[in-house]
């Protein structure tokens, strides 16, 4: 192993948003280095299974991000059983599709609870815990969408740059505590984050982007990742000696 890089063979972290998508690869692939893995996300069923395919070393703690109290009894859980934390992974989000006009109070409460909020919430919890690991990461996942914000989707890259300001101003306040806090913001990547979108205006939002070339092609953008990439990444960034600071990833389709 290089200098630069240290065994993760031990270590506890927490993912949020991980019974689907980037959160279980990024689950799947802490595991499988040696990291006993807090998977949490609203559905329990998915989450359980998710967590039984990556075996002993994998706990789901059915949570909702949103709400502060599920948040502070899932960090107990995680004191209680480990009493420590060394990784927090904050990838839980949703994104829905729709004109700011209509848009429902409930879908703007959702965006912010649990895009924003809810990442608060988890580094609130975490922080105490951090403190006490020797080589202790906040990871928090933005997306392209805050540099090439799309219509359709104006709330949900609104809620992304929210994560990526209060990410950088976390770094500095945690820095003297020698907690790194990391923004990665991935591009595409094949996950089923549209999936419950209505399929009518989502062909409405497609025609509109294609209309304006917000689909790009080729070399700088076109196509997607799989979710093992993105997940590969975190692991990389986990993986740094204690020394080293990495301060902002992004990472896009070739």
């Amino acid at each position: 192993m290089s200098q630069q890089q240290q065994t993760l063979e031990g270590r506890v972290a927490l993912v949020t948003g991980a019974s689907q998508g980037i959160g279980l690869a990024i689950a799947q692939q802490l595991a499988a280095r040696g990291v006993r893995v807090v998977m949490l996300a609203r559905s329990k069923d998915k989450l359980d299974q998710a967590a039984a395919a990556i075996g002993d070393t994998a706990i789901a703690i059915p949570t909702d991000v949103g709400d502060p109290d599920a948040v502070r009894s899932a960090f107990k859980m995680v004191a209680d059983t480990f009493g420590r934390l060394d990784i927090l992974v904050n990838n839980a989000a949703i994104g829905y599709l729709g004109k700011v006009e209509n848009l429902t109070d409930e879908a703007i409460a959702s965006h912010m609870n649990t895009n924003v909020s809810g990442m608060v919430y988890c580094c609130r919890e975490a922080i105490a815990l951090l403190k006490q690991s020797d080589c202790a990461d906040i990871i928090n996942l933005s997306s392209d969408s805050v540099s090439d914000p799309f219509p359709y989707l104006t709330l949900y890259a609104t809620t992304k740059g929210a994560v990526e300001v209060f990410t950088k101003a976390l770094r500095r306040e945690l820095k003297p505590d020698r907690i790194r806090v990391t923004l990665m913001r991935p591009g595409p990547t094949v996950t089923g984050f549209a999936e419950t979108w209505d399929q009518e205006l989502a062909a409405e939002a497609f025609q509109v982007w294609q209309a304006a070339g917000y689909l790009h092609t080729g070399g700088d953008g076109g196509g997607a990742m799989d979710t093992d990439t993105v997940a590969n990444t975190v692991v990389f960034i986990v993986s740094q000696a204690a020394a080293t600071y990495i301060e902002f990833v992004e990472v896009r389709p070739h």
